[in-house]
């Protein structure tokens, strides 16, 4: 009775064991971030920004190119144009206005972390004339923060955009893994120069 208890056990043991898949925990554990940047814009605001960032090489990230090899854009935020679900056939409206952009690795070198006023809306999502747009400018939070090794807040700044306007957050430069060189003044424009973007001040 009792060998056939132990048996059972052993058994019960092997088969969990299997279920563990290590693969996947391997998966996960890839797909974690090491660094986020964010920017966020009122609540409810119907127009569309966008987040840029240019790395030390190849080719800006944002809403028409939203992933290199370890970068990626998760989302374009649109405004009133997107920020919806469908709830038993009526649309509500959601309030959250976020784009976020996620590091799944660390090259060394500088980069660039741009904001863009690309779009002005109505509460409906019509895209409004820009030459014509006598609106007030958007207020921006951008956000960088260090998820590992450590959680840290690395940088955050506050801009004000008008229609077409770009204007950098900040620049840094990771080196040996680390990020230093943190710069919240300079003006880097680069958006107007990249396939996507007209126009610009």
């Amino acid at each position: 009775m009792l060998f056939n208890i132990i048996i059972a056990f052993v058994l019960m043991f092997f088969i969990a064991i299997m279920y563990m898949n290590p693969a996947a925990k391997k998966k996960d554990l890839e797909a974690k971030a090491d660094i986020i940047i964010t920017m966020s814009w009122p609540d409810n605001n119907p127009h569309d920004i966008d987040l840029w960032l240019k790395p030390p090489e190849g080719s800006a990230i944002y809403y028409s190119a939203k992933e290199n090899s370890f970068i990626f854009l998760d989302r374009d935020d649109l405004g009133a144009s997107n920020n919806f679900i469908i709830k038993d056939g009526v649309k509500e409206m959601l309030a959250t206005r976020r784009e976020v952009i996620s590091f799944r690795g660390k090259m060394s070198g500088r980069y660039v972390v741009n904001s863009v006023f690309y779009m002005a809306k109505t509460e409906s999502g019509v895209t409004l004339d820009p030459s014509t747009y006598v609106g007030t400018p958007v207020p921006v939070t951008i956000e960088m923060v260090q998820i590992n090794p450590v959680y840290k807040i690395i940088a955050k700044k506050n801009i004000l955009l008008s229609i077409k306007e770009e204007k950098t957050a900040f620049s840094f430069i990771i080196r040996d893994e680390e990020i230093t060189d943190i710069d919240l003044e300079t003006e880097e424009k680069f958006a107007q120069s990249s396939t996507g973007f007209e126009g610009g001040q």
